[in-house]
C-alpha cells in the first residue's frame, strides 16, 4: 500500500504519526518516503503498532445498573452481579449495548437528580441496544428507592433491535415514570419484541411508555406492546413529536387515558406505511395534529 504525494527535493525518512482511537487505543504508523524520478515522492508503510496507552481504563458515558461502563468491564458489565454475570456487554466502536438474558431490577439502578435509571446514557451519537436473549428491566412496586423512574434513558437517540424479548415494568412511583426516554428519537426495528407495562391504576402520577420530543419509529418485524393503567390526566402510552409505523411492525396499545399523543405544542404527526396499529384507550386514541396513511392496494386483496 502506498500514497502518492507531490515531488519534493527533500528526503524525509522515518516519520511517525499517532492516531488516537475512541476505544482508548493508539495506532502508530511509521513510514518512509523515497524520491522516484518517474513518480515523484512515494510513501511506504514501514511499521504498524497497536497498543493500550498507560493511564488506565476508558470511561464511557453509559451506566448499567449502578455501574459505569468502561473499557475494562465492557465485555461483562455487571460481572459482580450473580443474576447478570455474562449477560450484558458494550461495544464502544458502535455504541451497542447487548442484553442477553439480563434482568436489571431497581436495586441496581443509577441515581441522578432524584430519579432512578436502570440504563442511563449520555451518548450524543446514539445508544444502540441489541436484545439477543429474553431480558427485563423491573421497577419496584411501592418503591422506596425514588419518586421518579425511567427504564432506559439516553441524552441522544436510542435504537433497539434484536431477535428476542425485552420487558420493562414501570413499578409504582410517587411522581412520574417512563419506560424508554430519548432526547433525539427512538427507533425499534429488526425482530425485537418490547413490552412496557404499568399495573398501578394510580391517579396522582404521570406514566409514559415511550417518550421523545423527536420522532419515534417502529419498523421491520418488531412488536411493541404498551399497557398503561395509570389514570393521571397527562398519561399517554406514547408521546412523540412524530410517530412512524412502517414495514411489518406491530404496535398494540392499552391505556386508561390517552393512547398516542404529541410531545410538542404543534406540528406533531402520525404516519403509517404498513404494519399494524391497535389502540384501546379510555380517552383520545391518537391525539396528533397531522395524519398520513399509505395503503398498499396489493395487500388488500
Amino acid at each position: 500500500m502506498h500514497w502518492r504525494v507531490e515531488p519534493s527535493t527533500e528526503k524525509i525518512q522515518n516519520k511517525i504519526f499517532d492516531f488516537w482511537q475512541a476505544a482508548g487505543y493508539t495506532v502508530k504508523l511509521e513510514f518512509y518516503f523515497e524520491n522516484n524520478p518517474a513518480e515523484g515522492v512515494v510513501a511506504f508503510i514501514d511499521n504498524i503498532a497497536l497498543w493500550k496507552p498507560k493511564g488506565g481504563e476508558t470511561k464511557y458515558k453509559l451506566w448499567v445498573g449502578n455501574t459505569q461502563v468502561t473499557s475494562a468491564n465492557a465485555g461483562n458489565v455487571l460481572s459482580t452481579d450473580t443474576v447478570n454475570n455474562g449477560k450484558i456487554s458494550f461495544d464502544a466502536a458502535t455504541n451497542t449495548l447487548t442484553l442477553d438474558g439480563a434482568n436489571i431490577d431497581e436495586g441496581l439502578a443509577y441515581s441522578k437528580g432524584g430519579k432512578h435509571y436502570p440504563i442511563y446514557g449520555k451518548l450524543n451519537d446514539g445508544l444502540n441496544i441489541k436484545v439477543t436473549g429474553k431480558s427485563s428491566i423491573i421497577g419496584t412496586y411501592e418503591s422506596t428507592y425514588s419518586s421518579n423512574y425511567c427504564g432506559i434513558y439516553n441524552e441522544g437517540a436510542i435504537n433497539i433491535e434484536g431477535d428476542s424479548n425485552l420487558t420493562i415494568n414501570l413499578g409504582k412511583y410517587r411522581e412520574e415514570a417512563q419506560g424508554i426516554y430519548a432526547t433525539e428519537g427512538i427507533t425499534v426495528s429488526d425482530n425485537v419484541k418490547i413490552t412496557i407495562q404499568d399495573t398501578t391504576y394510580d391517579t396522582e402520577n404521570k406514566y409514559i411508555g415511550l417518550y421523545s420530543p423527536e420522532t419515534i419509529e417502529l419498523k421491520g418485524d418488531s412488536e411493541t406492546t404498551v399497557d398503561i393503567n395509570n389514570r393521571h390526566d397527562y398519561v399517554s402510552a406514547i408521546e412523540a413529536n412524530v410517530l412512524k409505523v412502517s414495514e411489518d411492525a406491530v404496535l398494540d396499545i392499552k391505556s386508561n387515558k390517552k393512547g398516542i399523543s404529541h410531545s410538542v405544542a404543534s406540528g406533531s404527526g402520525f404516519k403509517q406505511k404498513g404494519g399494524r396499529v391497535t389502540v384501546n384507550a379510555a380517552e383520545e386514541g391518537i391525539y396528533m395534529d397531522n395524519f398520513e396513511f399509505y395503503i398498499d392496494m396489493d395487500k388488500l386483496f
